[in-house]
């Protein structure tokens, strides 16, 4: 996961990070992540 201090920026600016910078790389991971595990059906954590 990339690391920066995007989130608390857009915390400061009263915003969700994803309003503040949706183009952001951390932004774009985070996603990815969430749509992993939400289409995850295998319900166990994979080692790769």
């Amino acid at each position: 996961m990339p690391h920066n201090n995007i989130f608390q920026k857009a915390e400061f600016n009263k915003k969700t990070v994803v309003v503040y910078d949706p183009e952001c790389n951390q932004v774009r991971e985070h996603g990815k992540l969430a749509r992993k595990i939400l289409e995850n059906d295998m319900f166990m954590i994979q080692n790769h």
